[in-house]
């Protein structure tokens, strides 16, 4: 090994391996019982950093790592794989923050794959995932299907609205508009009584937009009108121009050019 003449982290030294043959020939005689170990060590040092966000994926790998090792040498795995999949969850947040739809996909599914089935984080994560594989590789129908059935079980009407809005974004674009309108009418009745929040502004609003798309114009502006006034409300300056477009699109080609306004 030789030591990096700049370090990537401050303050510390850092030693790199003349050849990648070297290294893997010097990590395959590390028996297996103590790669999980040094896997786990490594993972808590990143996480001491301070910095959770830029190491994700990282700390993610090594926690991953040390419990396919323990699970392969019959130890203990239960608490490294609580550490994994949070360390997954969060890899995943981070790639999705990124528009990588792909790896973040990865890093959820990998996650679920750990998760039990009867935490009540499971179905957020599901809706993670599915909003991941729509808009990487428009799919994913099943994943936001049961991620929306699961949220309405949990309360979280708004959550639920949002992979009703992806499953009519599906249908919309394969040309199926029956089934799209009734995932749209889902999403408008389960924010229906909920209070005023981002979530439900951003709701109504892609509705209208979907309903000026079909030719639907007078919903649309209603619809419209409605997160308009929540997003103003609420200063969401960007879900307010979305209602905007919504509206004025809509009042235009109904004939009322004052939508140029809007």
């Amino acid at each position: 090994v030789r030591k990096a003449r700049a370090s990537s982290v401050g303050d510390e030294s850092e030693y790199t391996f003349l050849h990648l043959l070297v290294r893997d020939v010097a990590y395959g005689q590390i028996p297996r019982g103590a790669r999980v170990e040094k896997h786990r060590r490594a993972a808590e040092w990143i996480e001491s950093l301070g910095r959770p966000d830029e190491h994700a994926e990282t700390r993610a790998y090594h926690y991953l790592s040390a419990l396919e090792l323990a699970r392969a040498s019959r130890q203990p795995t239960e608490e490294l794989a609580n550490r994994a999949r949070h360390a997954l969850r969060e890899a995943g947040d981070r790639a999705a923050a990124l528009n990588a739809f792909d790896p973040a996909a990865r890093s959820y599914a990998s996650a679920l794959e750990l998760w039990p089935a009867d935490d009540p984080e499971r179905p957020r994560l599901l809706l993670s995932y599915g909003t991941m594989l729509a808009l990487g590789q428009e799919s994913g129908e099943e994943i936001l299907e049961e991620a929306a059935s699961a949220l309405v079980e949990l309360g979280d009407r708004e959550l639920a609205a949002r992979a009703e809005l992806l499953l009519a974004d599906s249908d919309w674009r394969a040309g199926q508009r029956d089934a799209a309108d009734a995932h749209l009418e889902r999403a408008v009745n389960l924010v229906k009584g909920v209070p005023n929040s981002p979530a439900k502004a951003t709701v109504l609003s892609e509705v209208s937009r979907y309903h000026m798309l079909g030719d639907r114009f007078d919903d649309a502006i209603e619809i419209g009108r409605q997160a308009l006034e929540m997003a103003t409300e609420l200063g969401l300056d960007e879900v307010r121009a979305h209602a905007l477009n919504n509206i004025g699109a809509s009042r235009t080609n109904a004939g009322d050019l004052d939508g140029i306004r809007d």
